[in-house]
């Protein structure tokens, strides 16, 4: 008898383990959501007649790393949302 109640102990807490973790996973999803640029946000940021890339361009013929590499990071961070959607 005590197997048993042992075993069905053992399955509730990964039960309730198991309903807090999709829990969490789903607030994540949310909040990826929630600060994931859309597409149209994306393409009016980054085209490179005036967007992201021309100050990328722009920032590394001037040799001014540090100002290329902040941009580099925004471009990188629209680039990962882009693959997102």
């Amino acid at each position: 008898m005590t197997s048993v109640r042992r075993v069905l102990v053992c399955l509730s807490i990964a039960a309730f383990a198991m309903t807090f973790g999709s829990l969490d996973a789903q607030d994540k999803k949310k909040d990826d959501k929630k600060k994931t640029p859309t597409v149209k946000e994306i393409m009016a940021k980054v085209p490179k007649d005036k967007g992201l890339v021309a100050k990328l361009s722009t920032a590394a013929k001037a040799d001014k790393w540090e100002d290329a590499q902040k941009v580099g990071t925004e471009l990188k961070t629209y680039g990962e949302a882009l693959a997102k959607n």
